[in-house]
């Protein structure tokens, strides 16, 4: 299996677990700020995926053209720009006080556009290359943290107690 191919399945898989969670945070919790920054979080992660496939498409018919590849790098931070604004602006419009886990979802966003931007800057402005390997682990791992912690969470919130 090919390391996009893996990506791209545990991505998808992640975002079917966030899924559920952001449905189950809705029925047990209501409206908050967490169940707000899950939903961006989820919703931009699932459109990023097939706009990443639509663009591997394009690759794959038009060879790498270098517009391209400029692409690639600032739709994720337009993406992950709007989540945060979303999030922003609709703990605004309902005036919810931030969450530990809005406030970790939020800076995961905002680690996965800084490496967007660092990643554009090493390769097209700098022509270094160096950060291929820290941007693939990076995104990858920076996607899974929120669920999992999310996760563990509600494992140790709704466990009974053994006595």
């Amino acid at each position: 299996m090919l390391w996009g191919d893996f990506v791209f399945y545990a991505e998808n898989t992640e975002t079917i677990v966030a899924v559920m969670f952001c449905v189950a945070l809705w029925i047990v919790t209501g409206l908050n700020a967490t169940t707000i920054a899950l939903t961006s979080w989820t919703s931009g992660n699932f459109v990023m995926e097939r706009i990443s496939q639509l663009y591997k498409y394009l690759f794959k018919i038009y060879g790498n053209p270098e517009i391209l590849q400029h692409l690639w790098y600032l739709t994720w931070v337009f993406f992950y720009s709007i989540m945060l604004f979303f999030i922003w602006k609709m703990m605004k419009k309902y005036q919810l006080a931030v969450t530990p886990y809005s406030k970790m979802i939020a800076v995961v966003i905002s680690f996965l556009s800084l490496i967007q931007v660092m990643r554009y800057a090493d390769r097209f402005v700098f022509g270094t290359d160096i950060l291929a390997m820290f941007y693939q682990w990076g995104v990858f791992f920076l996607n899974i943290i929120p669920v999992v912690v999310i996760m563990v969470s509600f494992k140790i919130a709704f466990s009974k107690p053994k006595y």
